[in-house]
C-alpha cells in the first residue's frame, strides 16, 4: 500500500519512496497511461537523472536538456501547417 511506505533521505536532500520502489511506480503509471492515451509526454517533476534513465531509457545532461526535449515534443505535436 503506497501510504504505508516509508520516506527515505536522498542525495539531493528530498525525501523520497526507496527506489526500487518509486521505479516500479512510475514504470507502472508509464506503461498503464501509454495503453490508453497513445504517446502522451510524461514529465516526472524535481524526479532524478537515473531515475528518467531507468524509467524512460532518456539521459539528460541538464536540466535545460529536458526543457528542451520538452519543447521539442511540445513543437512537433502542436505545429499548426498551413
Amino acid at each position: 500500500h503506497i501510504s504505508a511506505e516509508e520516506f527515505f533521505p536522498a542525495s539531493d536532500g528530498k525525501l523520497r519512496y526507496f527506489k526500487p520502489f518509486r521505479k516500479e511506480l512510475y514504470s507502472f503509471f508509464h506503461d498503464e497511461i501509454r495503453k490508453y492515451s497513445g504517446q502522451p509526454y510524461i514529465y516526472m517533476c524535481m524526479e532524478t537523472d537515473y531515475m528518467w534513465q531507468d524509467v524512460f531509457n532518456l539521459k539528460f545532461s541538464s536540466s535545460d536538456d529536458l526543457e528542451k526535449h520538452f519543447a521539442l515534443y511540445l513543437k512537433d505535436k502542436f505545429t499548426i501547417i498551413d
